[in-house]
């Protein structure tokens, strides 16, 4: 394949396979097996058993939108010690391999458990990135590296604690400006297919440095992450919404935040005051612009109304 010598493709091709087994692996979970059906008769009747569909199973889950049924609870403490026994045996199978790559497997908790790589050695990783940053890269190959990157993020997401002392989380942000940038050129040369991801581990970055990794999450969950790092959120819509609509937004996020640290909820707070008071200037500057609608869409809403509901918003988070 262009791009590769055989030496240089040899652990990409061990990590490729390495996933499959993973996903495999991941496929048998109780908590996946026991929505299978229900979700199926729900929101894919027409679908086979093919993998888009745990694809969907999982975006859902991961989102909150099932329980675990008491009945799944011994069947998942079995797959639990078994997952356990299956990666021991992985990782003594893979050992050399995995010491290259700089990665090591540990049980991620996310709506059950499931098997997931973490950043052993982020120098050996970011070498391995380096050899492979030319790539054209194949199906299996793209899926591979996503797989490795969703999992990494979910450990970072339900399993590190930022305030305890822990080996992965200063292995993994004390190398990833250097992943990040390679990850930026192997997506590049491949149709930036870990747009979404890089993004993801940028903002991170961002965050963790900041401090304000555990309120990235929980704002996430709502994606109203974007409210820390000074982005466009509040008024998403911008001047398609309409005030109660705005107002609901603002309200959730103070809602979402209202335990978070004084210092958290002031940029916060500020944030929210510098879009909203971009929005006001926009339409003070320019009337033209303005098609604001009330919450159906059904009835446009005049002008001097969506300036009065504006200057009321931004009065109140001033005096916070």
């Amino acid at each position: 394949m262009e791009g590769k010598l055989p030496q240089e493709n040899k652990l990409l091709e061990e990590l490729t396979k390495l996933t499959s087994v993973l996903e495999e692996i991941e496929k048998s979970r109780p908590e996946i097996k026991s929505f299978g059906g229900e979700f199926k008769d729900k929101f894919l009747p027409e679908t086979s058993d093919n993998d888009p569909e745990i694809d969907e199973i999982m975006k859902s889950i991961e989102e909150g939108h099932f329980d675990v049924p008491e009945s799944v609870s011994e069947q998942s403490k079995e797959y639990s010690l078994e997952l356990s026994k299956k990666l021991i045996e992985i990782e003594e199978k893979n050992s050399e391999d995995l010491k290259k790559l700089g990665l090591g497997l540990e049980k991620a908790k996310m709506w059950g458990e499931r098997p997931a790589f973490f950043l052993e050695s982020g120098s050996a990783f970011n070498s391995f990135l380096e050899t492979i940053s030319k790539n054209k890269l194949n199906d299996a190959e793209k899926n591979s590296l996503n797989y490795l990157l969703n999992t990494i993020l979910l450990q970072v997401k339900v399993s590190y604690n930022p305030k305890k002392e822990d080996d992965r989380i200063v292995e993994l942000f004390g190398n990833l400006t250097e992943m990040i940038n390679k990850f930026q050129t192997i997506s590049k040369n491949n149709e930036n297919f870990l747009g979404n991801r890089i993004k993801e581990l940028t903002d991170l970055k961002t965050i963790y440095k900041e401090g304000f990794l555990n309120e990235y999450w929980v704002l996430k969950k709502d994606n109203f992450e974007g409210i820390l790092l000074g982005e466009r959120v509040t008024t998403l819509y911008g001047d398609l919404g309409s005030p109660e609509h705005l107002k609901e937004r603002v309200e959730s996020i103070k809602k979402i935040s209202s335990n978070f640290d004084e210092k958290i909820k002031s940029k916060i707070n500020e944030n929210m005051l510098k879009e909203i008071r971009e929005l006001s200037e926009k339409y003070k500057e320019n009337p033209f612009e303005f098609r604001g609608w009330n919450k159906d869409k059904t009835e446009q809403i005049n002008y001097e109304t969506w300036m009065k509901e504006l200057e009321e918003i931004i009065n109140n988070l001033e005096k916070k």
